[in-house]
């Protein structure tokens, strides 16, 4: 029979690139499958490639957990694009090995959007109030007004054939919604809710690294941690990022 799994935990199971070449594309065709945990497989960049090419086209997945997997900075560009452009929202990459730089590749888009979405909201504030105190000039300066009484009667009249149309509207959608119910897709794009990124190595001494590389890492996750609406949880525990990239890090905050 099918089963409809929705979770899959395979953890140091001494999977490699080739396996992951079997499993990863068979993700795409799954409308139940939520969350994909592969813990403790050392499969290492090759392997996250191959990772990419098999999910870069899912649509339902929302968790992906890489922790311990033996990736290096150059993976970091692979996962950035993979959480860019499908609906991985959550993302557990502790235990790896992606430095400063392959996180900066990894939150440089997610970084991107979290900045647009934040001016985009700026300006729709902006222009609901604009909106609003245009309304109540208008209000004290329109003179020609119906009379209380007259308005009186017409608004509770068109109060009462709004409810009865909004009534019948709302029973129409109900019927539909029992007739046909459909799983709602996740949204796909660079949003992202849960990061995990302990023990990465995310300092200044990593490979053609230099003392500035943190800060403009944790600039990047100042900026998402700012801006992101959809962002509940960070995890940079056991990384050396210095006092300048913390006080980066605490400004977004």
């Amino acid at each position: 029979g099918n089963y409809q799994l929705s979770y899959i935990e395979l953890t140091d199971c001494f999977i490699n690139a080739k396996a992951l070449s079997s499993l990863s594309p068979y993700v795409n065709y799954t409308k139940t499958l939520r969350e994909l945990i592969l813990d403790f497989n050392e499969f290492g960049d090759s392997g996250c490639r191959t990772l990419y090419e098999g999910l870069k086209s899912c649509r339902w997945l929302i968790r992906l957990s890489l922790c311990f997997c033996g990736l290096n900075r150059q993976s970091g560009v692979l996962l950035g694009n993979l959480v860019a452009n499908t609906s991985i929202r959550e993302l557990y990459l502790d235990g790896n090995n992606l430095e400063a730089d392959g996180v900066s590749d990894l939150l440089f888009k997610l970084a991107e959007a979290a900045y647009l979405e934040g001016q985009e909201r700026a300006r729709l504030k902006a222009e609901k109030i604009a909106a609003a105190e245009a309304e109540d000039a208008k209000k004290r300066i329109d003179l020609d007004a119906l009379p209380p009484e007259k308005s009186e009667v017409q608004t509770a009249g068109e109060t009462t054939k709004e409810a009865e149309e909004t009534l019948i509207a709302h029973n129409k959608s109900e019927k539909r919604k029992s007739v046909r119910k459909k799983k709602k897709q996740p949204p796909c794009g660079p949003q992202i809710t849960h990061l995990h990124l302990a023990e990465n190595n995310i300092n200044s001494l990593g490979r053609g690294g230099s003392s500035l590389a943190p800060a403009r890492c944790m600039q990047l996750l100042k900026t998402i941690i700012a801006y992101s609406k959809d962002l509940q949880e960070v995890d940079i525990f056991g990384n050396d990022i210095g006092q300048v990239a913390g006080r980066i890090v605490l400004e977004g905050i």
